[in-house]
């Protein structure tokens, strides 16, 4: 087995050759969104992908950056989860060995002379990975959720059937009421975000993140990496949502909706649309992200308050599954 990390010269190569091999990519790991959450959480990341290959085919790779914080070494990705990614093809054989290379590697990173902080995310498909063992075995912290997804690889029309049923007739009437404009890398144009930028600081009342972090976001739908749906009243801008992009994930990004037009069905056709543009652009998974229930903590440990508990429940509307996963936090 043979380690390739970013100052490797194989390495893009590698590791472009395991991202077409992928089963799911996770949506924040692509190049554009990894500097929106480095501007999001004002941090000055490094990069510290690495991929582990076997008679030239990458076999898993993990996806990870690194950063300095009060005197602490932050391993993970752009401030969230360091995320695996393997080789749908690999044998059971090649990935063992894969996967005690890696962890080697890791041993070696996280030794270093400093306090330590690795985070890492892991959905839970049918047995927890040999890393994520590895680290509950070295007394990581350990916080269960659950994320909703929508599989993109049937029919519209069955998607449609597990969707709650009043959303139905609010998705006809959001179609009859509102006119909707979509924006990607195919039509993009400089300053494109503006509008939903302004509908956003309407909407808060105050400014809650940096003009960089929006200015990233634009920069996510110029390289092909997400899409801009905007939704009309008449000439009025109501509605604005933005859903990032993988080559195989979609997700529920941000939403932002007029207060005073909350009678009308402005989130239910602008997520319909999404929904529909995500299956079209060959995305095999919709995710709504993490799922928040009374009562339960929340993959950083708070417990959900009532706005996140309303938002969750009106995803939970459009059906899907609710997997399992793990935050893992291991701190030396």
């Amino acid at each position: 087995m043979n380690i390739h990390t970013t100052e490797s010269e194989s390495f893009a190569r590698y590791w472009q050759m395991l991202l077409s091999e992928a089963e799911n990519i996770a949506y924040y790991i692509q190049p554009e969104a990894q500097r929106y959450y480095a501007a999001y959480f004002e941090i000055n990341i490094q990069d510290a992908r690495v991929v582990v290959e076997l008679g030239g085919e990458p076999i898993i790779g993990l996806a990870m950056t690194q950063h300095q914080k009060n005197g602490i070494t932050y391993f993970g990705y752009a401030g969230l989860g360091a995320q695996l990614i393997v080789h749908r093809n690999a044998s059971d054989t090649a990935r063992k060995g894969a996967y005690k290379a890696l962890i080697h590697h890791l041993e070696s990173r996280l030794n270093e002379n400093t306090p330590i902080r690795f985070e890492f995310h892991e959905s839970v498909q049918n047995s927890l990975s040999p890393l994520a063992l590895w680290l509950m075995k070295h007394q990581a912290e350990s916080l269960p959720y659950f994320q909703q997804t929508i599989h993109l690889n049937v029919p519209l029309s069955e998607i449609k059937t597990n969707i709650r049923k009043s959303y139905k007739g609010e998705i006809k009437k959001g179609e009859t009421l509102l006119s909707h404009h979509m924006t990607d890398h195919d039509n993009f144009q400089k300053g494109c975000i503006q509008a939903m930028q302004q509908l956003h600081l309407d909407v808060a009342g105050k400014k809650t993140r940096s003009d960089e972090s929006w200015d990233s976001q634009e920069r996510q739908i110029a390289a092909g990496e997400a899409f801009l749906i905007e939704g009309y009243l008449e000439e009025e801008l109501v509605s604005a949502g933005l859903y990032l992009c993988s080559p195989t994930i979609c997700y529920y990004g941000v939403g932002v909706y007029q207060r005073e037009h909350f009678d009308k069905p402005l989130s239910h056709i602008q997520v319909w649309l999404a929904l529909q543009e995500a299956q079209k652009r060959g995305c095999r998974v919709f995710d709504f992200g993490e799922s928040f229930f009374a009562g339960q903590k929340k993959a950083d440990g708070a417990i959900p308050n009532e706005k996140e508990l309303h938002i969750a429940d009106f995803k939970r509307g459009f059906g899907g599954l609710f997997l399992p996963s793990l935050r893992l936090v291991f701190t030396r």
